[in-house]
């Protein structure tokens, strides 16, 4: 019998409602996961499609959680355990609340007709899901008469939440911007791409065996427009970078360069270890280790390179083999490779958020009353913060991002009434001694031309929240939460 107080089991029941065999395919997922001693990373998003990508890691990581948290290595416990938990109290919140059509008719269906089957028919829409849900509990748990809209129920697109108050209907859209920007991601890509050029077309493992190695290709220039959108000039730089690479590793040169469209790039072999690099395990690690954590928090695997793992935040690939030895207790890390591009460029996340929620004004052209929420990764928010916009604003003032956006909103508001409230949303991963809470701070922003007609409640639900600001400012904070 399992144990429905456990996240995960809360989890499948509420699938297993619209799946009966959801289960199933997820012990075999996780048999597979578990199975291998040795352990991959990568730095880029999960290979895998469909609920391999998103649903079944989740998942599993919701089980590490558990097994850390009963540990007590609470530093080592996943974002996404974090996450389970509140997934369980939007299930809780939710479950007996009323369903309606796009149109605002009362469906007879179930929570999980509704949440369920969206995964089930698109897990790797998992996360947007979730923030629907998020909002919804949100409203409902502050007081408002707010209902989750099946969208199914009539043709076209339909809002996320109805909310009824004051004798009005708002219509709630959620978007959900947790993946990367475009450009970070055809930049990230460019990296393995070089460096698969590196293994497969230079057959660089029968050259160096076990050994590992750090490089990084810098510029002072930007060559988005010349290399990474021109696929033609893209191809013939990954194969001049991969033979550079290749060449000096191989010769275990410091460095070198390349001259490629007028633009200067400098290859540096950072450091360079030959052979295995064995790491004797704490009595804590090894537990931690057999119970899944993740191996970076438990292990540094570039701790024999002079490199910084953290660079692969940014727009790095990278990917050490470990294996464990001694009857677990040591590991030892082999073919730590790290591939880091330090190319300048300017990604204007204003406006592509912006474009998101100009987007949704379009989408609901027949909706008075629009309300719209937009999570965004904290990542994302803190460059906001810390960059200039290239465009001066209507002042002709150069002012950063996040301000920018916050006008560029506002500028909608000087175009339509409709658009009642944007909200900004994003997650914080807060630490405090050796525990973890999850913080969704806020940032509102009304449409002042219409003041009177926004729901006093929600103003109090929104101003009541952690404010993005103020969180970003005070907040000891572990990193960012991982993109998907």
């Amino acid at each position: 019998m399992p144990d429905t107080n456990i996240p995960t089991e809360i989890i499948l029941e509420f699938l297993e409602e619209q799946d009966s065999e959801i289960r199933e395919r997820y012990q075999k997922f996780r048999e597979t996961e578990l199975a291998d001693d040795e352990i991959k990373m990568t730095a880029l998003d999960r290979i895998g499609t469909g609920e391999e990508k998103e649903l079944f890691p989740f998942l599993l990581n919701t089980e590490i959680g558990i097994q850390q948290f009963q540990a007590r290595n609470f530093e080592l416990i996943p974002t996404d355990f974090l996450y389970s938990t509140g997934l369980c109290f939007f299930i809780s919140t939710l479950e007996d609340h009323t369903i309606v059509s796009p149109n605002g008719e009362e469906l007879n269906r179930s929570l999980s007709d509704l949440y369920g089957a969206e995964i089930i028919s698109d897990p790797e829409d998992f996360w947007n899901v979730y923030y629907e849900m998020e909002v919804a509990n949100t409203l409902v748990n502050g007081g408002l008469k707010a209902y989750p809209i099946d969208e199914t129920a009539v043709e076209g697109n339909g809002a996320d939440v109805l909310v009824r108050e004051n004798g009005r209907e708002f219509w709630v859209e959620c978007k959900n911007k947790r993946k990367s920007t475009p450009h970070e991601w055809d930049l990230e890509r460019l990296s393995k791409e070089v460096a698969d050029s590196v293994w497969r077309d230079h057959d660089l493992l029968s050259k160096i065996g076990e050994d590992s190695f750090a490089v990084k290709i810098s510029g002072s220039d930007d060559f988005s427009d010349e290399i990474l959108n021109n696929q033609q000039n893209r191809q013939k730089f990954i194969e001049l970078a991969s033979e550079k690479v290749s060449n000096l590793i191989e010769n275990r040169k410091s460095d070198t360069k390349i001259e490629f469209k007028g633009f200067s790039l400098k290859i540096e072999l950072i450091d360079y270890y030959e052979g295995r690099y064995k790491v004797v395990l704490e009595s804590e690690q090894m537990e931690a280790l057999n119970n899944r954590g993740k191996v970076e928090k438990v292990v540094n695997p570039f701790q024999h390179l002079d490199f910084n793992p953290d660079v692969l935040d940014g727009n790095g690939h990278a990917y050490p083999y470990m294996e464990k030895t001694d009857n677990g207790e040591a590991v030892e890390i082999f073919n730590a490779c790290a591939f880091v591009l330090d190319i300048p460029w300017d990604i204007p996340y204003h406006r592509w958020v912006y474009s998101t929620i100009k987007d949704v004004r379009k989408q609901h052209s027949d909706h008075s009353n629009l309300i719209i929420f937009t999570k965004i990764p904290t990542g994302v928010v803190k460059q906001m913060m810390r960059e200039d916009a290239s465009e001066p604003n209507h002042n002709g003032d150069i002012v950063k991002k996040w301000e920018r956006l916050e006008e560029k909103i506002i500028g909608i508001f000087g175009q339509t009434d409709r658009v009642k409230a944007v909200v900004l949303t994003t997650d914080i991963v807060q630490v405090r001694g050796k525990s973890q809470n999850l913080r969704n701070p806020v940032k509102p922003i009304y449409n002042r031309n219409v003041k009177d007609q926004i729901p006093d409640k929600l103003v109090e639900i929104l101003d009541d929240k952690p404010q993005i600001e103020n969180t970003l400012r005070n907040a000891k904070l572990d990193g960012i939460p991982k993109e998907r």
